[in-house]
């Protein structure tokens, strides 16, 4: 059975190399990224994800919870936030809370029995709350919304510009009196209703 040390043997290289090119590939340069794939695929090694987690108290996946997974923007980002995970060597999986912060918890919680290496959320109505049942090691991303504790990295989409983008054409087209109606107050950031507010008042106004 082909192992680690042989394929670092045959390449010339340290073991740890090798590792590190299987495990974290954007540490290690792509000709040797290229070299050990190469060298897996001609010896056969089958990478041991439960031996590595072990080592490492981590898995690698990285946990993506939207909040609809019918939502074509979101579809989109889950599908690029996939792709460029498979790229960095995690294992990325996408779950729906589906604007429920009662599923939102019992994600979290599963979740935390696989020992994710990470977890980007768009947040729900308790997320501050349901985060603390994940261990506080994990890096947690809030997207498109923010639950306001700053203690987390956010990414989110700028609606401001967009409703800026969408109104200007409306004006373009002639229209004067430009409404602007939103959904749930509940489920929208207050960040995104109070802006979308003001941007509306600035719209009559003149301003």
């Amino acid at each position: 059975m082909t192992t680690l040390a042989d394929i670092a043997k045959k390449l010339n290289v340290a073991t740890s190399t090798v590792s590190r090119a299987i495990s974290a590939p954007d540490k290690v340069s792509k000709e040797m990224r290229d070299k050990v794939m190469a060298a897996i695929e001609e010896t056969g090694y089958k990478v041991n994800l439960q031996a590595r987690q072990l080592r490492s108290g981590r898995s690698s996946m990285i946990a993506t919870v939207i909040s609809d997974l019918s939502d074509p923007l979101m579809a989109r980002t889950a599908s690029k936030i996939q792709e460029y995970a498979l790229q960095k060597g995690y294992f990325p999986i996408v779950l729906s809370s589906g604007e429920s912060s009662v599923k939102e918890a019992e994600i979290i919680s599963k979740l935390k029995a696989y020992s994710i290496s990470g977890l980007i959320v768009v947040p729900s109505g308790n997320t501050t709350e349901n985060l603390r049942l994940l261990d506080k090691s994990v890096p947690v991303i809030e997207l498109d919304r923010s639950t306001y504790t700053f203690t987390h990295d956010e990414f989110r989409m700028d609606d401001r510009a967009a409703m800026q983008m969408a109104a200007q054409y409306l004006v373009e087209q002639g229209h004067k009196d430009i409404i602007v109606l939103l959904g749930d107050s509940t489920v929208i950031s207050s960040h995104i209703w109070h802006q979308s507010c003001r941007f509306s008042w600035e719209l009559r106004s003149g301003q």
